[in-house]
């Protein structure tokens, strides 16, 4: 700990705010531009003299620095408590409490005892898997109870403001009983079994409405199509319009928690005893400025390594249908896992930079990251995430107008056909998809059940060993029946995306669709040991053909990153792409060839590794200490190692190493913490560097 931060500690603990704090925090702020610390020290200082309006900015630009930080949130506790703001205060108590066991002092408003539960949801519960929760406050009997639950038939919490369209969250349906699923999430709705399973094969239609009771749809000049939720079985609503042949005075039916689509060509009144959602109106209409298809494809833990050893024979309709425009073929994740890789691909910003990198803290993008379905809504598209739900509580997905969300139960199949159906049913307007399969995605077989193919030709050995491993996907390795469970899954899905590319090709011309596929992370599995940074594990895919993408094949002249997807969208779209983005369009498409490309681990109760690649060399960094809850970890000591990556023999280059080591402390400035603060290094989670952790060197 430094001086200067030692003394500013003990002068705030002894609530000594004169011009030697004043001097000192200048002082810890120039010399250390990245830290968090400054602003809470301010904020504490104008708390003292009674400036909580002063305090409240600097509790921001803490919070926009280090959200997951202990002294942060206990800065906004204090501005809260102040202004009487009990939507933050409870999801800041919520923090406090899962991570460091504080007690709660619940307050709630009459007007606002459902937000305000929702935000204490937030805070004690972790940051994926929306509308599930790990810990849902809600009142039984006026008394508040918490325990695992889902959110349905309400609106998902937010943490900033919610605007007049949000999500609410209701039941997906296909072509089926009219009130089951509305049934069934009702009974399952605080039941630990079916959370603590994420709903088996459930789906949930999460889409941005609003609630009302009577309301009047004008289409300006062309037709809109209108969704329309029940929020009670068998709900009645009142539809009054006219069409050709005169005027229209009927009712329709509504089901419980679920979405129904009414296409409007005139001004049409709907309205009901009872409450109900509606979405915002979809216009019908092309724009010659959009693309009437644009597709991303994300196939989690798509090993690109792995392919390109195998010679690509594996992905036979991938390849075929991607040569006709441009597959990097030496491409990089940023992290070894989906939670902050996925972030990273959405916002085209380091873990460390979005601050979406610890699964275990329920935060929020900042509202000024502007994330590429921001970025496609913003251009006219309807957009629609048909097949993943990943990022809805961190608000990485927040640009989709709807989202289709299953767990785990997410094959190719049912995202082709998903996509399929919603081409065609809105068709007259200009579409913005996703789809995000993980039939490639490994664990352990004690978990998920394997693929027929992979149980029936493996022999029984084979079979058998490694069936019993407890480990975590990412640390699976050197097992036969994890390769096969791996390749059986790419087959499948190269199989059954093939259908999706021949649909494109017959229904749509060259220049009227873009398709995007590309992966988050790899896997181990291929290797005798785990390595997060090997070119299995961090070699992903990353490839696109359509409207404006040139037919250049495979390129292997150019390093490039899962951070440039979002560039290249903008390349392909017409956005523009914000200045503090890290991605980067590659020289294929005009741009400019990166120098290189950066993986990390940032994972809390783990060392931080870090790979470094160029076309021809790849550094590899190792930290001594643990990463702390907030992604920060002494970088003071570290260990290095440079590979030619030709054969991946260790090489020694004095001049190059210190090049990469100049990137490396380039990249891990704004997390490289020499002044831990004590607070929570004492009150550290009971999960910290224990069951999570792994040995230094696997």
């Amino acid at each position: 700990m430094t001086e200067t931060f030692a003394r500013l500690l003990a002068k705030r603990d002894r609530q000594e705010y004169d011009d030697e704090y004043l001097q000192l925090l200048i002082a810890y702020h120039e010399a250390h531009p990245f830290s968090e610390a400054p602003a809470v020290f301010m904020g504490y200082y104008a708390l003292a003299y009674g400036n909580v309006d002063v305090a409240l900015e600097y509790a921001q630009k803490a919070f926009s620095k280090r959200p997951v930080n202990f002294e942060v949130w206990k800065l906004w506790i204090r501005c809260c408590e102040q202004t009487g703001d009990t939507r933050r205060l409870m999801y800041f108590q919520g923090l406090c409490r899962k991570f460091y066991s504080t007690p709660l002092h619940l307050s709630f408003t009459a007007d606002g005892c459902e937000d305000e539960l929702g935000l204490l949801t937030l805070g004690m519960g972790i940051g994926n898997y929306a509308p599930f929760a790990k810990c849902r406050a809600h009142l039984v009997d006026g008394k508040i109870e918490m325990g695992q639950g889902l959110f349905i038939g309400e609106f998902l919490p937010r943490i900033y403001d919610r605007p007049e369209y949000w999500y609410w969250i209701g039941c997906y349906k296909e072509r089926e009983d009219f009130d089951a699923k509305g049934w069934l999430s009702s009974a399952h709705q605080y039941d630990p079994e079916f959370v603590g399973r994420c709903g088996v094969e459930f789906a949930f239609d999460m889409m941005k409405a609003k609630e009302v009771q009577d309301v009047t749809i004008v289409p300006d000049g062309t037709p809109v199509v209108v969704p329309v939720g029940g929020k009670e079985a068998g709900q009645s609503v009142h539809i009054a319009s006219e069409d050709g042949e005169g005027a229209i005075d009927d009712t329709s039916r509504l089901a419980k928690w679920s979405f129904h689509f009414y296409r409007l060509d005139a001004p049409t009144r709907i309205s009901s005893e009872q409450p109900f959602v509606m979405g915002e109106p979809i216009p019908l209409v092309h724009s010659p400025r959009r693309h009437p298809v644009v597709i991303n494809i994300l196939i989690d833990a798509l090993s690109w390594g792995v392919m390109r050893e195998r010679g690509y024979q594996d992905v036979p309709n991938i390849c075929r249908f991607f040569e006709k425009g441009v597959i990097f073929d030496q491409n990089f994740s940023t992290s070894e896992y989906t939670f902050p890789s996925f972030a990273a691909i959405e916002t085209s910003m380091y873990p460390q930079h979005n601050q979406i990198f610890n699964e275990y803290a329920n935060v929020e993008l900042s509202p000024r990251i502007v994330t590429m379905s921001e970025q496609m809504k913003r251009l006219g598209y309807y957009c629609t995430c048909v097949l993943g739900a990943d990022g809805m509580y961190e608000g990485v997905e927040r640009g989709y107008d709807r989202v289709l969300g299953n767990f785990y139960d997410t094959p190719a199949y049912r995202g082709v056909e998903r996509a399929i159906r919603q081409l065609e049913a809105f068709g007259e307007c200009d579409q913005f998809l996703q789809i995000h399969t993980m039939d490639v995605h490994v664990w352990s077989s004690k978990s998920v059940h394997l693929l027929p193919v992979t149980q029936t030709k493996l022999p029984l050995r084979e079979r058998l060993t490694g069936g019993n491993t407890d480990d975590a996907s990412v640390y699976i390795a050197g097992y036969e029946l994890y390769r096969q469970q791996c390749l059986d899954g790419i087959r499948l899905t190269d199989r059954n995306l093939g259908v999706l590319f021949d649909y494109l090709e017959a229904h749509y011309a060259p220049d009227d669709y873009v398709v995007n596929l590309y992966s988050d992370h790899g896997v181990s599995v291929f290797g005798d040991h785990w390595d997060l940074m090997s070119d299995h594990h961090v070699g992903a895919a990353l490839m696109a053909r359509g409207a404006g993408i040139p037919a250049r094949g495979f390129v292997r002249d150019e390093v490039t990153s899962t951070l440039d997807l979002y560039p290249i969208l903008a390349y392909e779209a017409g956005f523009d792409v914000p200045d503090d983005i890290d991605g980067n369009l590659p020289a294929a498409l005009g741009g400019r060839a990166r120098r290189y490309a950066i993986s990390n681990t940032l994972y809390p109760g783990q060392v931080l590794r870090c790979a470094i690649r160029t076309l021809t060399h790849e550094f590899q960094v190792m930290s001594h200490e643990f990463i702390d809850e907030d992604g920060t970890v002494d970088l003071g000591g570290i260990e290095t190692a440079l590979y030619r990556r030709s054969d991946h023999v260790r090489i020694e280059d004095a001049a190059l190493q210190e090049e990469f080591l100049r990137v490396f402390r380039a990249h891990t400035a704004s997390i490289d913490r020499r002044d831990p603060w004590p607070s929570m290094r004492e009150a550290r989670p009971d999960w910290y560097g224990t069951a999570e952790r792994k040995e230094r060197h696997g």
